[in-house]
């Protein structure tokens, strides 16, 4: 796997290798550690206040305001960190897909670029958000 890295990192990897398995599904391996590392905790706690609230008595919808808004606000207080740790995975991926392109179809190379692209535009479009907001 690290060589797989690492030849799509100097561009001698199959474009179908490095979009697939380097920035598809262990893209998806990354963002769920991340998640999984920085919300778990979150989850647990606020499972376990949800019972605390049921056994207090408190109604379904103030449990389920109280589960939305911690959660959101998890979520968001999160986010920076999250973007800074995914990233550089991203850009990573990007700069392999661009060199590995050469390996492939022009069609293939422009919908794979396109698709990395808007994914990086996004990110960082996330990360002016959380800036102003």
């Amino acid at each position: 796997m690290v060589n797989l890295f690492v030849q799509s990192w100097k561009g001698e990897a199959p474009l179908w290798k490095a979009f697939w398995i380097v920035y598809f599904v262990m893209g998806y391996v990354v963002m769920f550690t991340v998640i999984t590392i920085l919300i778990f905790p979150t989850v647990i706690d606020v499972f376990s206040q949800m019972q605390q609230m049921k056994l207090d008595g408190y109604s379904f919808q103030e449990i389920h305001a109280y589960s939305y808004n911690t959660m959101y606000q998890e979520g968001i207080a999160n986010l920076p960190l999250f973007t800074a740790i995914v990233l550089p995975y991203k850009i990573f991926c990007a700069i392999s897909i661009w060199r590995c392109s050469k390996n492939s179809l022009m069609i293939w190379k422009v919908l794979a670029i396109l698709v990395v692209g808007l994914g990086l535009l996004k990110s960082f479009g996330t990360i002016l958000w959380t800036l102003m907001s």
